[in-house]
Protein backbone atom coordinates (compact mmCIF):
# COMPACT_ATOMS: atom_id res chain seq x y z
CA UNK A 1 0.00 0.00 0.00
CA UNK A 2 1.11 3.79 -0.68
CA UNK A 3 2.37 5.27 2.52
CA UNK A 4 0.11 8.36 2.66
CA UNK A 5 -2.96 5.91 2.29
CA UNK A 6 -2.15 4.06 4.96
CA UNK A 7 -1.38 6.40 7.09
CA UNK A 8 -5.44 7.44 6.62
CA UNK A 9 -7.17 4.72 5.10
CA UNK A 10 -7.93 2.96 9.02
CA UNK A 11 -6.84 6.32 11.33
CA UNK A 12 -9.13 5.91 14.56
CA UNK A 13 -7.67 7.62 17.71
CA UNK A 14 -4.13 6.55 17.58
CA UNK A 15 -2.12 5.80 14.45
CA UNK A 16 -1.89 4.80 10.85
CA UNK A 17 -2.96 1.61 9.81
CA UNK A 18 -0.22 0.33 7.62
CA UNK A 19 3.14 1.33 7.29
CA UNK A 20 4.19 4.72 8.80
CA UNK A 21 7.46 5.80 7.81
CA UNK A 22 8.73 5.25 4.07
CA UNK A 23 10.50 2.06 2.88
CA UNK A 24 12.33 2.95 -0.12
CA UNK A 25 13.68 -0.60 -0.24
CA UNK A 26 11.73 -2.85 -2.95
CA UNK A 27 12.08 -6.22 -2.05
CA UNK A 28 10.70 -9.90 -2.70
CA UNK A 29 7.60 -8.62 -0.31
CA UNK A 30 7.10 -4.77 -1.21
CA UNK A 31 4.79 -3.05 1.08
CA UNK A 32 3.38 -1.26 -2.00
CA UNK A 33 0.83 -3.88 -3.81
CA UNK A 34 -1.17 -2.39 -6.58
CA UNK A 35 -4.31 -4.68 -5.41
CA UNK A 36 -4.64 -5.92 -2.23
CA UNK A 37 -7.54 -8.31 -0.94
CA UNK A 38 -7.50 -9.65 2.78
CA UNK A 39 -10.31 -11.24 5.52
CA UNK A 40 -10.35 -10.99 8.96
CA UNK A 41 -12.24 -13.24 11.20
CA UNK A 42 -12.43 -12.61 15.19
CA UNK A 43 -13.48 -15.11 17.83
CA UNK A 44 -16.17 -14.00 20.16
CA UNK A 45 -15.63 -11.30 22.89
CA UNK A 46 -17.20 -9.94 25.72
CA UNK A 47 -17.72 -5.60 25.55
CA UNK A 48 -18.89 -2.92 28.06
CA UNK A 49 -19.78 0.69 26.87
CA UNK A 50 -20.16 3.90 28.74
CA UNK A 51 -22.52 6.10 27.76
CA UNK A 52 -21.91 9.97 28.73
CA UNK A 53 -19.57 8.39 30.98
CA UNK A 54 -22.01 6.26 32.45
CA UNK A 55 -22.07 2.27 32.39
CA UNK A 56 -24.98 1.51 30.33
CA UNK A 57 -24.74 -1.47 27.44
CA UNK A 58 -23.45 -5.07 27.80
CA UNK A 59 -22.92 -8.06 25.16
CA UNK A 60 -20.79 -10.52 23.70
CA UNK A 61 -19.88 -10.20 19.93
CA UNK A 62 -20.43 -14.12 19.04
CA UNK A 63 -19.00 -13.03 15.12
CA UNK A 64 -17.18 -10.37 13.36
CA UNK A 65 -15.51 -10.59 10.19
CA UNK A 66 -14.07 -8.01 7.81
CA UNK A 67 -13.24 -8.28 3.85
CA UNK A 68 -10.18 -5.16 2.88
CA UNK A 69 -10.25 -4.44 -0.56
CA UNK A 70 -7.22 -1.98 -1.38
CA UNK A 71 -6.26 -0.25 -4.42
CA UNK A 72 -3.08 1.89 -5.25
CA UNK A 73 -1.88 3.49 -8.47
CA UNK A 74 1.01 5.50 -9.76
CA UNK A 75 -0.59 8.33 -11.86
CA UNK A 76 2.95 10.08 -12.58
CA UNK A 77 6.74 9.24 -11.94
CA UNK A 78 9.36 11.21 -11.98
CA UNK A 79 12.93 11.43 -10.66
CA UNK A 80 12.47 12.76 -7.48
CA UNK A 81 8.50 12.58 -6.97
CA UNK A 82 5.19 10.41 -7.64
CA UNK A 83 1.71 11.62 -7.76
CA UNK A 84 -0.55 8.49 -6.83
CA UNK A 85 -4.33 7.68 -6.02
CA UNK A 86 -5.96 4.95 -3.50
CA UNK A 87 -9.00 3.38 -3.14
CA UNK A 88 -10.16 1.56 -0.35
CA UNK A 89 -13.17 -0.66 0.35
CA UNK A 90 -14.33 -2.26 3.84
CA UNK A 91 -17.51 -4.90 4.53
CA UNK A 92 -17.62 -5.73 8.31
CA UNK A 93 -20.19 -7.80 9.67
CA UNK A 94 -20.88 -8.30 13.32
CA UNK A 95 -23.46 -10.28 15.33
CA UNK A 96 -24.01 -9.78 19.18
CA UNK A 97 -25.72 -12.17 22.01
CA UNK A 98 -26.60 -11.33 25.95
CA UNK A 99 -27.09 -7.83 25.04
CA UNK A 100 -28.30 -5.67 28.73
CA UNK A 101 -29.16 -2.34 28.92
CA UNK A 102 -31.11 -0.11 31.60
CA UNK A 103 -34.54 -0.53 31.66
CA UNK A 104 -36.36 2.03 28.70
CA UNK A 105 -32.96 2.15 27.17
CA UNK A 106 -32.01 0.93 23.86
CA UNK A 107 -28.68 -0.52 22.69
CA UNK A 108 -26.27 1.56 21.16
CA UNK A 109 -23.60 -0.65 20.15
CA UNK A 110 -25.73 -3.32 19.34
CA UNK A 111 -28.48 -2.03 17.44
CA UNK A 112 -29.48 -5.46 16.15
CA UNK A 113 -28.56 -8.49 16.37
CA UNK A 114 -26.67 -8.68 13.02
CA UNK A 115 -24.93 -5.36 11.56
CA UNK A 116 -22.89 -4.64 8.29
CA UNK A 117 -21.06 -1.48 7.43
CA UNK A 118 -19.31 -0.46 4.41
CA UNK A 119 -16.77 1.86 4.18
CA UNK A 120 -15.21 3.78 1.52
CA UNK A 121 -11.87 5.96 1.12
CA UNK A 122 -9.99 7.42 -1.94
CA UNK A 123 -7.18 9.64 -1.69
CA UNK A 124 -4.67 11.50 -4.25
CA UNK A 125 -0.98 10.63 -2.54
CA UNK A 126 2.06 13.17 -3.58
CA UNK A 127 5.66 11.72 -2.74
CA UNK A 128 8.77 14.03 -3.06
CA UNK A 129 12.62 13.10 -2.44
CA UNK A 130 14.96 15.48 -1.12
CA UNK A 131 18.49 16.28 0.42
CA UNK A 132 18.52 17.89 3.88
CA UNK A 133 21.71 17.71 5.82
CA UNK A 134 23.14 15.93 3.63
CA UNK A 135 21.01 12.18 3.55
CA UNK A 136 17.54 11.44 2.10
CA UNK A 137 14.25 13.26 3.21
CA UNK A 138 10.88 12.58 2.07
CA UNK A 139 7.84 14.24 1.94
CA UNK A 140 4.37 12.70 1.61
CA UNK A 141 1.29 14.72 1.15
CA UNK A 142 -2.30 13.46 1.09
CA UNK A 143 -5.71 14.66 0.80
CA UNK A 144 -8.44 12.34 1.21
CA UNK A 145 -12.14 11.85 1.71
CA UNK A 146 -14.50 8.98 2.98
CA UNK A 147 -18.03 7.60 3.31
CA UNK A 148 -20.08 5.04 4.13
CA UNK A 149 -22.90 3.76 1.33
CA UNK A 150 -25.39 5.79 2.87
CA UNK A 151 -23.44 9.32 3.65
CA UNK A 152 -20.79 11.23 3.29
CA UNK A 153 -18.08 10.89 5.90
CA UNK A 154 -15.23 13.99 5.70
CA UNK A 155 -12.51 15.49 4.05
CA UNK A 156 -9.13 15.02 5.23
CA UNK A 157 -5.42 15.55 5.15
CA UNK A 158 -1.75 14.07 6.25
CA UNK A 159 1.44 15.30 6.14
CA UNK A 160 4.72 13.08 6.70
CA UNK A 161 8.31 14.07 6.72
CA UNK A 162 10.81 11.56 7.16
CA UNK A 163 14.48 11.73 7.42
CA UNK A 164 17.11 8.61 6.91
CA UNK A 165 19.60 8.94 10.04
CA UNK A 166 21.85 5.55 8.51
CA UNK A 167 21.27 3.19 5.42
CA UNK A 168 23.70 0.59 4.67
CA UNK A 169 24.09 -3.03 3.81
CA UNK A 170 22.63 -3.88 7.17
CA UNK A 171 20.44 -1.47 8.69
CA UNK A 172 17.87 1.78 7.23
CA UNK A 173 16.83 3.87 10.08
CA UNK A 174 14.46 6.99 10.20
CA UNK A 175 12.57 9.08 11.93
CA UNK A 176 10.19 12.10 11.48
CA UNK A 177 6.97 13.56 11.96
CA UNK A 178 3.42 12.92 11.01
CA UNK A 179 0.59 15.86 10.71
CA UNK A 180 -2.97 15.19 10.60
CA UNK A 181 -6.00 16.97 10.49
CA UNK A 182 -8.38 14.24 11.67
CA UNK A 183 -10.23 15.16 14.46
CA UNK A 184 -10.41 11.24 15.63
CA UNK A 185 -6.75 11.22 15.94
CA UNK A 186 -5.29 10.83 19.60
CA UNK A 187 -3.24 13.71 18.13
CA UNK A 188 -2.56 16.16 15.39
CA UNK A 189 1.33 15.94 15.27
CA UNK A 190 2.62 12.35 16.18
CA UNK A 191 6.67 11.35 15.96
CA UNK A 192 7.79 7.97 13.63
CA UNK A 193 11.26 6.25 13.75
CA UNK A 194 11.96 3.03 11.83
CA UNK A 195 14.55 0.88 12.22
CA UNK A 196 15.17 -2.06 9.66
CA UNK A 197 17.83 -4.31 10.74
CA UNK A 198 19.54 -7.30 8.99
CA UNK A 199 21.64 -9.35 11.80
CA UNK A 200 25.12 -10.17 10.66
CA UNK A 201 25.54 -14.53 9.24
CA UNK A 202 21.68 -14.73 10.31
CA UNK A 203 18.60 -15.46 8.36
CA UNK A 204 16.68 -12.99 10.90
CA UNK A 205 15.45 -9.38 10.22
CA UNK A 206 14.23 -6.66 12.46
CA UNK A 207 11.50 -4.69 11.17
CA UNK A 208 10.13 -1.77 13.68
CA UNK A 209 8.25 1.21 12.19
CA UNK A 210 6.79 3.77 15.40
CA UNK A 211 3.76 3.63 16.06
CA UNK A 212 2.73 0.93 14.08
CA UNK A 213 4.43 -1.90 14.33
CA UNK A 214 7.50 -4.15 15.73
CA UNK A 215 8.51 -7.71 13.98
CA UNK A 216 10.97 -10.17 13.64
CA UNK A 217 11.33 -11.82 10.02
CA UNK A 218 13.19 -14.61 8.41
CA UNK A 219 12.79 -16.42 4.86
CA UNK A 220 12.40 -19.79 5.08
CA UNK A 221 12.78 -21.11 1.96
CA UNK A 222 12.91 -19.01 -1.49
CA UNK A 223 9.48 -17.82 -2.07
CA UNK A 224 8.59 -17.28 1.38
CA UNK A 225 8.72 -15.63 4.38
CA UNK A 226 7.84 -15.90 8.34
CA UNK A 227 7.32 -13.08 10.88
CA UNK A 228 6.46 -12.83 14.63
CA UNK A 229 5.45 -9.48 16.57
CA UNK A 230 2.31 -7.46 16.78
CA UNK A 231 1.21 -4.29 14.78
CA UNK A 232 -1.54 -1.79 15.81
CA UNK A 233 -3.98 -1.19 13.21
CA UNK A 234 -6.73 1.23 13.67
CA UNK A 235 -10.62 0.67 12.30
CA UNK A 236 -13.70 2.73 11.31
CA UNK A 237 -16.43 3.07 9.85
CA UNK A 238 -19.45 5.16 9.83
CA UNK A 239 -23.30 4.73 10.50
CA UNK A 240 -26.77 6.12 10.93
CA UNK A 241 -28.67 6.35 14.13
CA UNK A 242 -31.53 8.09 15.90
CA UNK A 243 -30.37 6.60 19.65
CA UNK A 244 -30.23 10.46 20.37
CA UNK A 245 -33.13 11.62 18.85
CA UNK A 246 -33.38 12.70 15.10
CA UNK A 247 -31.34 10.51 12.84
CA UNK A 248 -27.39 11.48 12.59
CA UNK A 249 -24.75 10.29 10.89
CA UNK A 250 -22.22 8.39 13.68
CA UNK A 251 -17.98 7.42 13.32
CA UNK A 252 -16.94 4.59 15.18
CA UNK A 253 -13.67 3.80 15.60
CA UNK A 254 -11.33 1.17 17.36
CA UNK A 255 -7.88 0.29 17.92
CA UNK A 256 -5.98 -2.78 17.72
CA UNK A 257 -2.98 -4.11 18.57
CA UNK A 258 -2.69 -7.93 16.94
CA UNK A 259 -0.03 -10.41 18.40
CA UNK A 260 1.14 -12.98 16.77
CA UNK A 261 2.35 -14.68 13.58
CA UNK A 262 2.48 -13.51 9.74
CA UNK A 263 3.11 -16.37 6.85
CA UNK A 264 3.91 -14.92 3.41
CA UNK A 265 4.04 -16.95 0.08
CA UNK A 266 5.40 -15.23 -2.93
CA UNK A 267 3.38 -17.75 -5.75
CA UNK A 268 4.56 -15.74 -8.77
CA UNK A 269 6.68 -12.69 -9.22
CA UNK A 270 3.13 -10.52 -9.11
CA UNK A 271 1.47 -12.67 -6.76
CA UNK A 272 1.85 -13.27 -2.94
CA UNK A 273 -0.31 -14.93 -0.09
CA UNK A 274 -0.27 -14.25 3.48
CA UNK A 275 -2.01 -15.47 6.44
CA UNK A 276 -1.99 -14.27 9.61
CA UNK A 277 -3.33 -15.31 13.28
CA UNK A 278 -2.61 -14.48 16.71
CA UNK A 279 -3.94 -12.51 19.99
CA UNK A 280 -5.90 -10.07 19.21
CA UNK A 281 -6.55 -7.21 22.16
CA UNK A 282 -9.24 -4.35 21.21
CA UNK A 283 -8.58 -1.10 22.39
CA UNK A 284 -11.27 1.41 23.51
CA UNK A 285 -14.14 1.92 20.82
CA UNK A 286 -15.55 5.11 20.90
CA UNK A 287 -18.44 6.42 18.52
CA UNK A 288 -19.28 10.36 17.94
CA UNK A 289 -21.28 12.41 15.63
CA UNK A 290 -19.11 12.75 12.36
CA UNK A 291 -16.68 15.54 12.38
CA UNK A 292 -17.32 16.39 15.96
CA UNK A 293 -14.19 15.16 18.64
CA UNK A 294 -16.22 14.36 21.81
CA UNK A 295 -17.01 10.62 22.31
CA UNK A 296 -20.25 9.73 23.13
CA UNK A 297 -19.97 6.15 23.33
CA UNK A 298 -16.65 4.27 25.09
CA UNK A 299 -16.72 0.58 24.22
CA UNK A 300 -14.04 -1.75 26.18
CA UNK A 301 -13.26 -5.40 24.71
CA UNK A 302 -12.03 -8.19 26.10
CA UNK A 303 -8.73 -9.93 23.94
CA UNK A 304 -10.04 -12.76 21.43
CA UNK A 305 -8.22 -14.79 18.61
CA UNK A 306 -8.05 -13.74 15.29
CA UNK A 307 -7.06 -15.03 11.93
CA UNK A 308 -6.81 -13.67 8.33
CA UNK A 309 -5.65 -14.62 4.79
CA UNK A 310 -5.32 -12.28 1.75
CA UNK A 311 -3.80 -12.32 -1.92
CA UNK A 312 -2.31 -9.31 -4.06
CA UNK A 313 -1.13 -8.08 -7.14
CA UNK A 314 1.84 -5.93 -7.56
CA UNK A 315 1.67 -4.80 -11.49
CA UNK A 316 4.87 -2.34 -10.62
CA UNK A 317 7.65 -5.55 -10.22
Amino acid sequence: MFLATSLHAQSSESTPEEKVVPKLITNEFPATRTLDVQFDQFGDTHYKSEYRGQSYETGDLKSQNRLKVAFNLPLIEKKNWTLSTSFRYKYEQVSFDNINVPSGGMPVVAQRDELSFHYILGSLNYTRNDQLFGTTFTSNFSGFGDASFKSFGRFNATYIGSLVLKNDTQTRMTAGIILQTNPNSISPILPSFSYDHRFSDSLWELDVILPKQIYLRRKILKNDRLSLGTEFVGEQYYFNSNFQGPEKVYNYNRNELKSGLLYEYRITHRFTGLFKTGWNKPLHGTIRERGETDRIVVTKYDPNFYFNFGISFNLMK
